[in-house]
């Protein structure tokens, strides 16, 4: 039996016995467990600082890929995408809820322009080279930063 490496482009497939894709995935499972605890604990610092000030994807997810993921730009934006497809806000915004400090409709207005803005930024973000997407997404966060310190 044989299997199509997931490595190769689709241009570029490659077929190679299953014995030895079986032993890259053994080879690949032992590598990868230190990195799902580096992931794991991304989202829970996340998770907290979401919670305390309503952040996560771009301001703390994307960064901490890049940096403690070993991810490009392009992948870090997707994979923390990927993470917020799910609701995972719901358990922090529940206890807000509770304290009555939700607005309902402008949550839902929030998440109809989160839903269409995140389709068209990855169509624009994935057609432009990585360092400038990078660059660009750190002149971002030194606006948003310089803002938050000098209105506080």
């Amino acid at each position: 039996m044989t299997y199509a490496s997931p490595r190769l482009s689709a241009k570029e497939v490659e077929i190679v016995p299953l014995s030895v894709v079986r032993g890259l995935r053994a080879a690949n499972r032992a590598t990868q467990r230190p990195m799902n605890l580096i992931f794991l604990a991304i989202g829970l610092v996340a998770g907290l600082l979401s919670g305390l000030f309503g952040i996560g994807g771009g301001i703390v997810i994307v960064p901490a890929l890049l940096f403690f993921g070993k991810m490009g730009q392009q992948t870090a934006t997707g994979t923390s995408l990927g993470a917020l497809l799910l609701p995972v806000g719901f358990l922090g915004a529940w206890q807000y809820y509770k304290g009555d400090h939700v607005e309902i409709v402008a949550s839902l207005m929030v998440a109809l322009g989160l839903f269409l803005g995140a389709y068209f930024g990855a169509k624009v973000g994935l057609s432009l080279n990585p360092l400038v997407v990078k660059k660009m997404f750190a002149v971002f966060l030194v606006l948003v930063a310089a803002r938050i310190y000098f209105t506080a």
